[in-house]
């Protein structure tokens, strides 16, 4: 009904599915064949995200796991942004966000390595463009 509708409130989630920002995949992938350019220069845990954002990565999981939370009419609409990349906007874009935090602590000259591996790797896999998706997921739940 119209005043059970008006009782409900809708909540909002994003999720954002990381394998696909391939450039930041170069530079902080746990991959046992190829480590992160990074894991060159420290070890870092594995984030517990990774897995938590794995649940939700789809638009039928995060629909489900809205409804699991007690959501109903979950919708879910997937965003797709591509543009241009270059090894050194690929930098950029990792030292402009919150992998930066990885580089905390490193010498200058351990900084300078991690950048020449995370570039040199997107030149040899030849990664041009950067493919991010987001999946944005809304139900309503009881107040």
């Amino acid at each position: 009904t119209a005043a059970a509708a008006a009782a409900d409130e809708v909540v909002a989630v994003l999720a954002g599915r990381p394998p696909q920002v391939e450039p930041l995949a170069a530079l902080v992938a746990h991959d046992v064949d190829q480590p992160g350019a990074v894991l060159t220069e420290r070890d870092l845990p594995r984030p517990p995200q990774m897995e938590q954002l794995a649940r939700i990565d789809t638009a039928g999981t995060l629909a489900a796991w809205l409804t699991d939370l007690g959501g109903s009419e979950p919708r879910v609409v997937q965003r797709h942004f591509e543009a241009p990349l270059s090894p050194e906007t690929g930098w950029e874009l990792a030292t402009g966000s919150g992998a930066r935090r990885m580089l905390a602590g490193l010498s200058p000259a351990a900084v300078e390595r991690v950048r020449a591996e995370f570039t040199a790797r997107l030149t040899a896999d030849s990664v041009t463009d950067l493919d991010v998706r987001v999946l944005t997921g809304t139900a309503r739940f009881p107040r």
